[in-house]
């Protein structure tokens, strides 16, 4: 439904409008769509509709997309670039690396490298002319924009050969490393200096403007081979941290992560977490689960793994929580108990993916077949109130049945959502997660031998 919707509201387009199709959002007009959701078509079986996606990139001309519209280097990493390596690795179609090689030389000019002055990856950028914008919307960087783009890199030199892109993708972690050795705290603040290695708040957060350089951070050493021991001990740094200064449990046992926190210097400790869950930070409870899964058991921490199924369980809860069986985009526990938000986009389904993604991961490394009926669940509340005439859209309001529908589509909807809720029911033996790793984007690719 999703790709026939696409193929006839707006084939080429980067996004369309699931309601009344039409053009959505702008990417560069390099179909994002398409390079979004590409391995998810191959993974389905879905082999002609492949094909034509093919013949479409084939055909793509990055030369030609809009000289001066400037776009974000972490989205255009995690969609397109990631798409390309993701489908490239479950077809082998050679055209695909050929142009996956061509956007990275693009991306490449952005950011940082042996000789250059720059600190960071530019926070906007032209495709079509390499032209950047150093800083964004906050006047600096985010971390997550700044923090996650090692795994498409590390990928695309494994398959090309060419070692640039993982030098610099590994150079850009030990510059975060430093980040935080310098501040004392593995929690590094939201958004840094374009142009220094200071950060610019003392908010930290392991959901919006955050979330997948922690991801990264394990992923990485997973995909490099487990070799990179400085990279390991971060992210567990990183996760004591992140237990410390935003998990809490409330008082009838539901565990939760704060949407944020700051380290108080005068009591030497985090600040008491803002009482609000972001459904963006429930992808940590798949992310624990793969540390639990990857790490050898000397290195573990036993709390990992129960810490990764209460989690989860809560981000399940906000699914039962409403009358639609959706998410709202976050709930909130300043009454001791999880709640529903009272109004504002917070009671939207954007049709995010991280529930989806911790119980995928989750039934990959403890087996259980809970995961499996509760992932079903929310793709049936989802076929029943975010499905629309070409597509699926944000759904308004999740503590209303019928309240209507956002005309928006994101691509991650091909790429993610989708994705995980299908994956979940195929055998082990299909991406298993010892020889895979996937992207913020849900690409896989391969653990380097």
């Amino acid at each position: 439904h999703f790709w026939q919707g696409y193929r006839e509201a707006g084939w080429g387009d980067d996004e369309i409008k699931p309601d009344t199709g039409g053009d959505g959002a702008d990417w560069g007009h390099m179909g994002m769509t398409i390079l979004d959701s590409m391995d998810t078509l191959y993974l389905a079986g879905l082999h002609e509709e492949f094909k034509q996606a093919t013949e479409f990139v084939s055909k793509l001309n990055f030369s030609k997309t809009e000289p001066h519209q400037h776009h974000s280097f972490f989205e255009t990493t995690i969609r397109a670039l990631g798409g390309l390596m993701g489908a490239y690795t479950v077809s082998k179609e050679p055209i695909l690396l050929q142009k996956a090689v061509d956007l990275g030389e693009r991306l490449y000019k952005a950011v940082p490298r042996h000789g250059s002055t720059r600190l960071w990856p530019a926070a906007e950028f032209s495709v079509s002319t390499g032209e950047t914008v150093d800083a964004g919307w906050t006047g600096g960087v985010i971390l997550a924009d700044v923090g996650s783009w090692g795994v498409e890199f590390s990928a695309l030199s494994s398959a090309s050969g060419d070692l640039r892109f993982q030098t610099a993708a590994v150079e850009g972690m030990k510059h975060l490393a430093g980040v935080a050795a310098s501040a004392r705290h593995h929690l590094i603040g939201m958004f840094l200096s374009a142009h220094s290695n200071r950060t610019t708040t003392s908010r930290v957060s392991v959901g919006a403007c955050s979330d997948s350089y922690y991801e990264y951070l394990l992923k990485m050493w997973i995909q490099g081979g487990k070799k990179d021991a400085a990279m390991l001990q971060e992210w567990k740094d990183a996760m004591e941290e992140m237990r410390a200064g935003l998990m809490r449990t409330t008082p009838d046992g539901v565990t939760y992560l704060g949407q944020s926190s700051a380290w108080d210097y005068a009591t030497q400790a985090y600040e008491e977490p803002s009482p609000h869950m972001e459904h963006l930070s429930c992808f940590v409870g798949g992310m624990l689960a793969l540390g639990h899964h990857a790490v050898p058991p000397t290195q573990r921490e036993a709390w990992w793994l129960p810490a990764a199924k209460n989690l989860t369980q809560t981000c399940y809860q906000m699914y039962q929580l409403t009358a639609t069986g959706l998410a709202p985009d976050q709930v909130d526990f300043g009454s001791g108990r999880m709640e529903a938000p009272y109004g504002g986009d917070e009671v939207m389904f954007r049709m995010r993916p991280e529930t989806l993604e911790s119980l995928f991961v989750l039934h990959r490394v403890t087996g259980d077949e809970q995961y499996r009926q509760w992932s079903y669940k929310i793709f049936e509340a989802i076929q029943a109130h975010a499905k629309a005439p070409h597509g699926y859209a944000t759904v308004r309001d999740v503590r209303h049945v019928n309240s209507g529908h956002v005309n928006s589509q994101e691509t991650f909807v091909g790429a993610e959502t989708l994705k995980y809720a299908y994956l979940i029911h195929l055998p082990d033996s299909v991406l298993p997660i010892d020889q895979y790793v996937f992207n913020t984007e849900a690409h896989p690719v391969p653990v380097q031998a």
